[in-house]
């Protein structure tokens, strides 16, 4: 019974330290967030197909938050962003159609006024002949803004050129890509010549790929060499949010995810995007910004080309491209955030507590038993988890843990103890113990033996008859070895008279 109340004890102080250490650590520090976080998500997976994605910090004021990627169907209702429209200039108000340099400084200068941070020229740069001092006039006004995009179509030459600056600051490494990257669609080339990109310190997108096939799926990326470039909206997006290249994450065949914190776009296995965009938006004349005063925008500007003379392939572009990054920002791809929200402090400590009490009526003798019950607050624990949180709420699993693995600790030593059965024994020389009127009694000594060689007589032999030599001979030949000597025959005797008498007792 004192054995007994001894273990019980000892597994009430371990689980109730282990239990309401691990909470105050939780809720206080964020020491333990990222096991938290790691026990959350394998939990989620449970009721939730992957992938999925994790927001939230899993304290009272932010709670853990799980999205899944949504239906292909799903229509994207993101903010548009604020659109230039490149026309056919019939008033003339630039010296030349498309715009020169001169044209795009002008263009920037009056954004740059409004206070426009981002801007994503979706329109081809590329001008055969133009003044130098205009050009270094519209380079001095790329770096007014905090970034600038700007586009180029992508194809695939017999050989390869050198991946100009702005792209491959917009790219990533293939290895960084999961899944199979040969699935990708592969180009080396800018298909219109002179194309302008910028000074080197922009970022750049493609507009489309001319070696893939039109589709209703647009291509979000495209191998170059050995890194990857991504289309102009992904890199517009990524640009006014201020993320890194380096933070996107590719899956081919399940998701793009632009950084940590970025938006999320399905893909297919060959980069596709598998979400629905809007229709073709409107947008300000590019013409008309010279006199407004309410451009001003938090995301990037967009100009667009929407000329009549411009090609198939960039209209589709022109209309795609704001819903496109519409879509982008709002997380299309994903469904709704849902919040799963911890109970009041009072709630958890009393479960806790609660837990506690029962570890301390389970802890009965037995390897076995503890075993038993070890495994089954386990599985009721986790059992508890999944289901609190189809109501959204999510119950505080490392102190329960903390608890059940301070009390096993505890009760487990004991067992083992009892189990093995390990005496003690004293260092000091025990001497056996003999009754008080026992009395030694002389042990018999056997007396020793010994054997004495007895004179064995041989008889003397007979004098030889005299026989011829022949005969002699034969005789000789035939004749039987001559006896042993007699001091053989005594040895032999002696051994034998050994063996039969009894040996002495020590």
């Amino acid at each position: 019974m004192v054995k007994l109340f001894q273990r019980r004890f000892r597994v009430l102080l371990a689980a109730a330290l282990a239990g309401f250490g691990v909470w105050k650590l939780s809720t206080d520090t964020p020491w333990l967030r990222p096991v938290d976080r790691a026990s959350f998500q394998s939990v989620a997976g449970a009721f939730a197909n992957p992938p999925f994605f994790i927001s939230g910090e899993g304290t009272y004021q932010q709670p853990w938050g799980l999205r899944t990627l949504a239906a292909p169907d799903r229509k994207a209702k993101g903010t548009l962003p604020a659109a230039l429209s490149i026309g056919d200039d019939k008033d003339g108000v630039f010296q030349a159609s498309p715009p020169s340099p001169v044209d795009y400084a002008v263009i920037l200068r009056n954004l740059d006024r409004l206070g426009v941070k981002h801007v994503a020229i979706g329109a081809v740069m590329a001008w055969d002949s133009s003044d130098p001092y205009a050009r270094e006039a519209f380079s001095s006004r790329l770096k007014a803004f905090e970034s600038v995009t700007a586009v180029s179509p992508l194809s695939r030459a017999p050989t390869e050129d050198p991946m100009p600056a702005e792209f491959a600051r917009s790219s990533i490494p293939v290895d960084r890509v999961r899944g199979d990257v040969s699935k990708l669609p592969v180009v080396n080339h800018l298909p219109v010549p002179r194309t302008v990109l910028g000074d080197g310190a922009n970022f750049a997108g493609f507009s489309e790929l001319e070696s893939e096939p039109a589709s209703e799926a647009r291509p979000l990326a495209a191998r170059w060499g050995d890194r990857v470039v991504f289309a102009f909206p992904v890199v517009a997006v990524m640009a006014e949010r201020g993320l890194e290249a380096e933070g996107v994450d590719l899956r081919l065949g399940s998701y793009l995810k632009l950084g940590p914190e970025g938006p999320v776009i399905p893909v297919d296995e060959s980069g596709r995007a598998t979400v629905a965009f809007a229709e073709k938006t409107d947008a300000t004349p590019v013409e008309f910004v010279l006199d407004a005063e309410s451009l001003a925008s938090d995301g990037s500007v967009l100009i667009r080309d929407d000329r009549t003379v411009a090609d198939r392939s960039a209209a589709r572009f022109s209309a795609a491209v704001a819903p496109f990054m519409a879509a982008i920002r709002s997380e299309a791809g994903l469904s709704p955030p849902r919040e799963f929200r911890r109970l009041s402090w009072e709630v958890e400590i009393g479960l806790i507590s609660l837990l506690v009490v029962l570890l301390v009526i389970a802890a009965a003798p037995g390897s076995f038993r503890v075993k038993l019950w070890f495994g089954i607050f386990l599985g009721l624990l986790l059992a508890a988890q999944i289901i609190t949180m189809n109501f959204s709420v999510w119950l505080p699993g490392l102190s329960f843990l903390g608890a059940l693995a301070g009390g096993f600790i505890a009760a487990w030593p004991f067992e083992r103890s009892r189990k093995t059965g390990a005496a003690v024994v004293s260092a000091a020389v025990v001497e056996p113990s003999m009754p008080v009127h026992a009395e030694k009694k002389p042990v018999p000594v056997q007396e020793e033996f010994h054997l004495e060689a007895e004179a064995v007589t041989i008889p003397p032999e007979p004098a030889a008859k005299p026989v011829p030599e022949k005969k002699a001979a034969r005789k000789k030949e035939t004749a039987s070895p001559p006896p042993a000597p007699a001091k053989k025959a005594a040895k032999k005797a002696a051994k034998k008279v050994a063996k039969k008498a009894p040996r002495k007792k020590k």
